[in-house]
Protein backbone atom coordinates (compact mmCIF):
# COMPACT_ATOMS: atom_id res chain seq x y z
CA UNK A 1 0.00 0.00 0.00
CA UNK A 2 1.08 3.59 -0.58
CA UNK A 3 2.33 5.73 2.29
CA UNK A 4 1.23 8.88 0.47
CA UNK A 5 -1.28 11.06 2.39
CA UNK A 6 -4.08 10.43 -0.10
CA UNK A 7 -7.10 8.14 0.06
CA UNK A 8 -8.09 6.11 -2.99
CA UNK A 9 -11.70 4.94 -3.28
CA UNK A 10 -12.93 1.36 -3.38
CA UNK A 11 -11.87 1.06 -7.01
CA UNK A 12 -8.39 2.32 -6.20
CA UNK A 13 -9.01 5.72 -7.79
CA UNK A 14 -8.87 9.36 -6.77
CA UNK A 15 -10.47 12.25 -8.72
CA UNK A 16 -8.04 14.85 -10.02
CA UNK A 17 -8.78 18.44 -11.07
CA UNK A 18 -6.25 19.85 -13.53
CA UNK A 19 -5.68 23.62 -13.35
CA UNK A 20 -3.59 25.90 -15.53
CA UNK A 21 -0.83 27.22 -13.28
CA UNK A 22 -0.51 30.57 -15.07
CA UNK A 23 -4.17 31.45 -15.71
CA UNK A 24 -5.97 29.55 -12.96
CA UNK A 25 -8.37 28.06 -15.53
CA UNK A 26 -9.78 24.64 -14.72
CA UNK A 27 -8.78 22.41 -17.62
CA UNK A 28 -10.21 18.96 -16.96
CA UNK A 29 -11.31 16.34 -14.45
CA UNK A 30 -9.82 12.85 -14.56
CA UNK A 31 -8.85 9.98 -12.28
CA UNK A 32 -5.58 8.54 -11.05
CA UNK A 33 -4.73 5.24 -9.45
CA UNK A 34 -1.50 4.62 -7.55
CA UNK A 35 0.45 3.88 -10.72
CA UNK A 36 -0.82 7.00 -12.48
CA UNK A 37 0.09 9.17 -9.50
CA UNK A 38 3.50 7.55 -9.28
CA UNK A 39 4.15 8.06 -13.01
CA UNK A 40 2.96 11.66 -12.76
CA UNK A 41 5.40 12.40 -9.94
CA UNK A 42 8.25 10.49 -11.52
CA UNK A 43 8.00 11.97 -15.02
CA UNK A 44 6.57 15.42 -14.29
CA UNK A 45 3.88 14.76 -16.90
CA UNK A 46 0.26 13.95 -16.01
CA UNK A 47 -0.81 10.32 -16.23
CA UNK A 48 -4.35 9.08 -15.60
CA UNK A 49 -6.38 5.91 -15.30
CA UNK A 50 -9.10 5.41 -17.90
CA UNK A 51 -12.14 3.88 -16.25
CA UNK A 52 -13.67 2.95 -19.60
CA UNK A 53 -10.56 1.36 -21.11
CA UNK A 54 -9.16 0.12 -17.79
CA UNK A 55 -5.69 1.29 -18.73
CA UNK A 56 -3.05 3.88 -17.85
CA UNK A 57 -2.62 6.80 -20.24
CA UNK A 58 -0.44 9.89 -20.48
CA UNK A 59 -2.03 13.20 -21.38
CA UNK A 60 -0.77 14.29 -24.78
CA UNK A 61 0.59 10.89 -25.84
CA UNK A 62 -1.34 11.14 -29.12
CA UNK A 63 -1.71 14.89 -29.64
CA UNK A 64 1.55 16.13 -28.12
CA UNK A 65 -0.52 18.54 -26.00
CA UNK A 66 0.97 17.35 -22.73
CA UNK A 67 0.79 18.80 -19.23
CA UNK A 68 3.94 19.68 -17.28
CA UNK A 69 3.29 19.35 -13.56
CA UNK A 70 4.05 22.39 -11.41
CA UNK A 71 2.51 21.26 -8.11
CA UNK A 72 0.14 18.69 -6.60
CA UNK A 73 -2.35 19.65 -3.88
CA UNK A 74 -4.51 17.44 -1.63
CA UNK A 75 -7.94 18.43 -0.33
CA UNK A 76 -8.93 18.50 3.35
CA UNK A 77 -10.40 14.98 3.27
CA UNK A 78 -7.36 13.69 1.38
CA UNK A 79 -9.68 12.10 -1.22
CA UNK A 80 -9.14 14.37 -4.23
CA UNK A 81 -6.23 16.12 -5.91
CA UNK A 82 -5.62 19.45 -7.58
CA UNK A 83 -2.73 19.38 -10.03
CA UNK A 84 -1.43 22.69 -11.36
CA UNK A 85 0.23 22.38 -14.77
CA UNK A 86 1.76 24.20 -17.67
CA UNK A 87 -0.51 23.14 -20.51
CA UNK A 88 1.23 22.60 -23.85
CA UNK A 89 -1.24 23.38 -26.61
CA UNK A 90 -4.93 22.90 -25.81
CA UNK A 91 -6.26 20.52 -23.17
CA UNK A 92 -9.47 19.17 -24.71
CA UNK A 93 -9.48 16.58 -27.51
CA UNK A 94 -12.15 18.72 -29.21
CA UNK A 95 -9.55 21.44 -29.77
CA UNK A 96 -10.66 23.80 -27.01
CA UNK A 97 -8.22 25.09 -24.35
CA UNK A 98 -10.29 23.53 -21.55
CA UNK A 99 -12.80 20.67 -21.37
CA UNK A 100 -15.16 23.16 -19.70
CA UNK A 101 -15.60 25.32 -22.79
CA UNK A 102 -19.42 25.52 -22.59
CA UNK A 103 -21.71 27.34 -20.17
CA UNK A 104 -25.09 26.00 -19.08
CA UNK A 105 -27.64 28.80 -19.46
CA UNK A 106 -30.84 29.37 -17.52
CA UNK A 107 -32.69 27.92 -20.54
CA UNK A 108 -30.70 24.69 -20.27
CA UNK A 109 -28.74 25.43 -23.41
CA UNK A 110 -25.00 25.01 -23.83
CA UNK A 111 -23.11 27.96 -25.28
CA UNK A 112 -19.42 27.98 -26.15
CA UNK A 113 -17.40 30.45 -24.09
CA UNK A 114 -13.98 29.57 -25.52
CA UNK A 115 -12.47 29.53 -29.00
CA UNK A 116 -11.15 26.33 -30.52
CA UNK A 117 -7.33 26.28 -30.59
CA UNK A 118 -6.78 23.46 -33.07
CA UNK A 119 -8.63 21.31 -35.59
CA UNK A 120 -9.09 17.81 -34.12
CA UNK A 121 -8.91 16.33 -37.63
CA UNK A 122 -5.36 17.58 -38.07
CA UNK A 123 -4.26 16.10 -34.73
CA UNK A 124 -6.23 12.89 -34.37
CA UNK A 125 -7.11 12.09 -37.96
CA UNK A 126 -10.71 11.36 -38.88
CA UNK A 127 -12.94 13.19 -36.37
CA UNK A 128 -15.16 10.23 -35.53
CA UNK A 129 -12.08 8.21 -34.63
CA UNK A 130 -12.29 10.07 -31.33
CA UNK A 131 -14.63 7.16 -30.44
CA UNK A 132 -11.88 4.66 -31.16
CA UNK A 133 -10.89 4.11 -27.53
CA UNK A 134 -14.51 3.65 -26.46
CA UNK A 135 -15.04 1.11 -29.26
CA UNK A 136 -11.92 -0.88 -28.46
CA UNK A 137 -12.63 -0.63 -24.73
CA UNK A 138 -15.90 -2.51 -25.23
CA UNK A 139 -14.00 -5.47 -26.67
CA UNK A 140 -11.43 -5.26 -23.89
CA UNK A 141 -14.34 -5.38 -21.44
CA UNK A 142 -15.61 -8.57 -23.07
CA UNK A 143 -12.11 -10.01 -22.86
CA UNK A 144 -11.78 -9.12 -19.17
CA UNK A 145 -15.27 -10.31 -18.19
CA UNK A 146 -16.35 -13.84 -19.03
CA UNK A 147 -19.70 -13.26 -20.70
CA UNK A 148 -19.48 -16.27 -23.00
CA UNK A 149 -22.94 -17.37 -21.92
CA UNK A 150 -24.55 -14.32 -23.56
CA UNK A 151 -21.90 -13.06 -25.98
CA UNK A 152 -20.32 -14.91 -28.88
CA UNK A 153 -17.67 -12.21 -29.02
CA UNK A 154 -16.72 -12.82 -25.39
CA UNK A 155 -16.53 -16.52 -26.17
CA UNK A 156 -14.16 -15.83 -29.08
CA UNK A 157 -12.00 -13.64 -26.85
CA UNK A 158 -11.68 -16.39 -24.28
CA UNK A 159 -11.59 -19.54 -26.41
CA UNK A 160 -10.76 -18.95 -30.09
CA UNK A 161 -7.21 -19.20 -31.39
CA UNK A 162 -5.53 -16.29 -33.14
CA UNK A 163 -5.31 -18.15 -36.49
CA UNK A 164 -9.06 -18.80 -36.40
CA UNK A 165 -9.80 -15.14 -35.72
CA UNK A 166 -7.31 -13.74 -38.23
CA UNK A 167 -8.86 -15.99 -40.87
CA UNK A 168 -12.16 -14.18 -40.25
CA UNK A 169 -10.45 -10.85 -40.96
CA UNK A 170 -9.32 -12.40 -44.23
CA UNK A 171 -12.87 -13.50 -45.06
CA UNK A 172 -14.28 -10.01 -44.52
CA UNK A 173 -11.51 -8.35 -46.54
CA UNK A 174 -12.32 -10.64 -49.46
CA UNK A 175 -16.01 -9.77 -49.17
CA UNK A 176 -15.13 -6.05 -49.08
CA UNK A 177 -13.03 -6.56 -52.21
CA UNK A 178 -16.12 -8.05 -53.82
CA UNK A 179 -18.18 -5.03 -52.80
CA UNK A 180 -15.65 -2.65 -54.39
CA UNK A 181 -15.52 -4.68 -57.60
CA UNK A 182 -19.30 -5.09 -57.72
CA UNK A 183 -19.20 -8.88 -57.39
CA UNK A 184 -20.53 -9.04 -53.82
CA UNK A 185 -23.94 -7.40 -53.50
CA UNK A 186 -26.49 -7.34 -50.68
CA UNK A 187 -28.04 -3.88 -51.04
CA UNK A 188 -26.32 -0.81 -52.50
CA UNK A 189 -22.56 -0.45 -52.65
CA UNK A 190 -22.23 2.10 -49.83
CA UNK A 191 -24.40 0.09 -47.43
CA UNK A 192 -22.54 -3.10 -48.29
CA UNK A 193 -19.15 -1.43 -47.81
CA UNK A 194 -20.26 -0.14 -44.40
CA UNK A 195 -21.32 -3.65 -43.41
CA UNK A 196 -18.20 -5.44 -44.59
CA UNK A 197 -15.86 -2.67 -43.41
CA UNK A 198 -17.34 -2.71 -39.92
CA UNK A 199 -16.89 -6.49 -39.87
CA UNK A 200 -13.22 -6.08 -40.84
CA UNK A 201 -12.80 -3.67 -37.91
CA UNK A 202 -14.61 -6.08 -35.57
CA UNK A 203 -12.42 -9.06 -36.39
CA UNK A 204 -9.24 -6.95 -36.32
CA UNK A 205 -10.11 -5.79 -32.80
CA UNK A 206 -10.73 -9.21 -31.32
CA UNK A 207 -7.80 -10.79 -33.17
CA UNK A 208 -5.44 -8.12 -31.84
CA UNK A 209 -6.70 -8.42 -28.27
CA UNK A 210 -6.57 -12.21 -28.37
CA UNK A 211 -3.00 -12.00 -29.72
CA UNK A 212 -1.97 -9.97 -26.68
CA UNK A 213 -1.58 -6.50 -28.20
CA UNK A 214 -2.18 -3.66 -25.74
CA UNK A 215 -4.93 -1.11 -26.26
CA UNK A 216 -2.52 1.76 -26.88
CA UNK A 217 -0.71 -0.21 -29.58
CA UNK A 218 -3.94 -1.21 -31.31
CA UNK A 219 -5.25 2.37 -31.25
CA UNK A 220 -1.97 3.73 -32.59
CA UNK A 221 -1.94 1.19 -35.42
CA UNK A 222 -5.51 2.01 -36.43
CA UNK A 223 -4.94 5.76 -36.22
CA UNK A 224 -1.75 5.46 -38.25
CA UNK A 225 -3.61 3.57 -40.95
CA UNK A 226 -6.50 6.02 -40.94
CA UNK A 227 -4.22 9.03 -41.40
CA UNK A 228 -1.91 7.60 -44.06
CA UNK A 229 -2.03 9.63 -47.28
CA UNK A 230 -2.31 6.74 -49.69
CA UNK A 231 -3.71 6.94 -53.19
CA UNK A 232 -4.82 4.36 -55.69
CA UNK A 233 -7.33 3.73 -58.43
CA UNK A 234 -10.50 1.82 -57.43
CA UNK A 235 -9.63 -0.85 -59.98
CA UNK A 236 -6.46 -1.62 -58.00
CA UNK A 237 -8.26 -2.02 -54.69
CA UNK A 238 -9.81 -5.50 -54.96
CA UNK A 239 -6.48 -7.26 -55.64
CA UNK A 240 -4.80 -5.26 -52.85
CA UNK A 241 -7.56 -6.18 -50.40
CA UNK A 242 -7.30 -9.83 -51.41
CA UNK A 243 -3.53 -9.73 -50.96
CA UNK A 244 -4.04 -8.37 -47.45
CA UNK A 245 -6.56 -11.14 -46.83
CA UNK A 246 -3.91 -13.69 -47.74
CA UNK A 247 -1.56 -12.08 -45.20
CA UNK A 248 -4.20 -12.25 -42.49
CA UNK A 249 -4.77 -15.90 -43.38
CA UNK A 250 -1.19 -16.64 -42.34
CA UNK A 251 -0.76 -13.79 -39.84
CA UNK A 252 1.96 -14.14 -37.25
CA UNK A 253 1.63 -12.54 -33.81
CA UNK A 254 4.61 -10.21 -34.10
CA UNK A 255 3.54 -8.85 -37.49
CA UNK A 256 0.01 -7.86 -36.50
CA UNK A 257 0.75 -4.19 -35.75
CA UNK A 258 1.99 -3.40 -39.24
CA UNK A 259 -0.74 -5.52 -40.79
CA UNK A 260 -3.43 -3.62 -38.90
CA UNK A 261 -2.06 -0.28 -40.07
CA UNK A 262 -1.87 -1.35 -43.70
CA UNK A 263 -5.33 -2.91 -43.56
CA UNK A 264 -6.94 0.22 -42.14
CA UNK A 265 -5.15 2.30 -44.77
CA UNK A 266 -6.61 0.15 -47.57
CA UNK A 267 -9.95 0.18 -45.77
CA UNK A 268 -9.87 3.97 -46.07
CA UNK A 269 -9.31 3.74 -49.81
CA UNK A 270 -12.13 1.23 -50.15
CA UNK A 271 -14.40 3.49 -48.10
CA UNK A 272 -13.59 6.51 -50.27
CA UNK A 273 -14.33 4.47 -53.40
CA UNK A 274 -17.76 3.53 -52.06
CA UNK A 275 -18.81 6.94 -50.68
CA UNK A 276 -18.30 6.16 -47.02
CA UNK A 277 -15.47 6.40 -44.46
CA UNK A 278 -13.54 4.35 -41.92
CA UNK A 279 -15.13 6.41 -39.18
CA UNK A 280 -18.60 5.48 -40.45
CA UNK A 281 -17.60 1.82 -40.38
CA UNK A 282 -16.34 2.22 -36.84
CA UNK A 283 -19.51 4.10 -35.85
CA UNK A 284 -21.65 1.30 -37.26
CA UNK A 285 -19.89 -1.32 -35.16
CA UNK A 286 -19.93 0.93 -32.09
CA UNK A 287 -23.69 1.34 -32.48
CA UNK A 288 -24.01 -2.45 -32.54
CA UNK A 289 -21.99 -2.67 -29.33
CA UNK A 290 -24.11 -0.02 -27.63
CA UNK A 291 -27.24 -2.04 -28.41
CA UNK A 292 -26.00 -5.09 -26.48
CA UNK A 293 -27.61 -5.33 -23.01
CA UNK A 294 -24.60 -7.18 -21.61
CA UNK A 295 -22.42 -4.13 -22.33
CA UNK A 296 -24.70 -1.71 -20.48
CA UNK A 297 -22.37 -1.62 -17.47
CA UNK A 298 -19.44 -0.72 -19.69
CA UNK A 299 -21.18 2.10 -21.55
CA UNK A 300 -22.67 3.63 -18.42
CA UNK A 301 -19.19 4.09 -16.96
CA UNK A 302 -17.92 7.64 -17.23
CA UNK A 303 -14.99 8.18 -19.57
CA UNK A 304 -11.98 9.73 -17.94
Amino acid sequence: MTDRPVKFDGDGLIPVVIQDDSTGDVLMLAYMNEDALAQTRETGRTHFWSRSRQSLWRKGETSGHEQIVKSIHVNCYENSLLVRVDQIGACCHTGFPTCFYRELTADNELIETESRRFDPDSVYGDRALADLETWLGAYRWLADHDLAGVSGTSRHLHESSVPVLSARVADELRELAGVVSGDHVHEDQTTDALLEGSQVMYWIAITAIRAGLGDAEIVDCIRSGATEDEHGAPIDLPPKLRALADEWQRAFFRALGSLITRSVSQLGLAAAATDTSVSAMLARDLAELRSRPYLADYFTRDDS
